[in-house]
């Protein structure tokens, strides 16, 4: 082989150099350069040549759409942020301005209302006794028993009589009411005879003045309520939660009891409006309250029990503290 191409090495130079000269003539004149439609390179990752079409009108375009697009929702969004900072500065600025008011503690509020819920018991002349329930409001400077008027209205008897009993603990009266009255932790009032009440017969509702009998009247200053007209002056709707508090009908000292339910309709009886509730009303719980599920407002007073075919439900005579404040005026 050596031998040979040291004897025709002259024909093998000149046969590559027409080779070279033949490929350079064929690419230059005689492929057309709108035909050229490859373009070779080199991944220097991979060492494979990959091909690379050029980019087409209809493309172009399209990349142009997506482009806008792109521009149109970046301004979009970013007016939407604006949008979303504004609104946040002015509830800022709006919970500045906002006077905020003190939390109320839960327990405390339905401590306030328990304490001021007192069993009404009335002697009558036939050796009878009546019970029922009220709660104890401050108006001036008297303190009053707001019930309903059937609680008070048979002991109109000459030798009849009606007084409450409230608790400082009443689960010290119930373990021992003599020694827990001895203790100043029972106290008993009488009750002024001449109630207030309205001549509508369907109106079941009477204010009394609570009197002084054996104990002075100052331990009604921890426990009578005071009216809030201003926030608690609206009818609750249909579903709201709701609470009754009162006695259940007993001859012995017993602890009030809380019964919970909702509002479940609405009903007028010669124009006096009441609630109907699935809250249990039981007889002793007349004259007590009905009061918003976190104890805030009264609602109205526990009346009476509607039984229907397949179960019972209350009546409670509807009364915000802002309606309790107008009839308190209108003594």
């Amino acid at each position: 082989m050596k031998k040979f191409i040291e004897e025709n090495w002259f024909k093998i130079a000149l046969v590559t150099i027409i080779g070279v000269v033949a490929t350079f003539f064929i690419i230059k004149f005689l492929i057309p350069k709108d035909k050229v439609e490859e373009v070779k390179t080199v991944d220097v990752t991979t060492n494979k040549i990959e091909e690379q079409k050029p980019i087409s009108a209809n493309e172009i375009t399209e990349l142009k759409k997506e482009i806008e697009s792109l521009k149109s929702k970046t301004i979009k969004q970013s007016q939407n942020q604006q949008i979303a900072e504004g609104k946040i500065s002015e509830l800022k600025d709006e919970l500045k301005s906002t006077e905020i008011l003190p939390s109320e503690n839960y327990e405390e509020q339905s401590n306030v209302v328990l304490d001021s819920i007192a069993k009404v018991i009335c002697y009558l002349d036939d050796d009878m006794m009546g019970t029922g329930s009220g709660s104890i409001w401050a108006y001036g400077d008297n303190y009053y028993l707001i019930t309903n008027k059937h609680v008070l209205k048979e002991a109109d008897g000459e030798n009849e009589s009606c007084v409450i009993t409230v608790a400082r603990d009443w689960n010290a009266v119930a373990n021992d009411s003599e020694k827990a009255y001895q203790d100043d932790n029972l106290f008993i009032y009488s009750l002024n005879k001449n109630y207030t009440y309205w001549e509508n017969e369907e109106f079941d509702f009477a204010i009394t003045q609570i009197v002084e009998y054996e104990q002075p009247l100052t331990f009604l200053n921890d426990v009578a309520m005071v009216t809030n007209e201003a926030e608690c002056n609206e009818n609750l709707v249909v579903g709201s939660k709701i609470k009754i508090i009162g006695f259940p009908y007993t001859s012995s000292f017993s602890l009030p009891t809380i019964t919970e339910g909702i509002i479940s309709s609405w009903e007028n009886i010669s124009n006096i409006p009441y609630y109907i509730t699935s809250a249990k009303i039981e007889h002793g719980n007349s004259g007590g309250i009905a009061v918003t599920d976190n104890y805030y407002c009264m609602i109205g007073i526990p009346t009476a029990v509607v039984v229907g075919d397949s179960e019972s439900l209350g009546r409670i005579l509807m009364l915000t503290e802002k309606d309790l404040k107008e009839l308190f005026e209108n003594m």
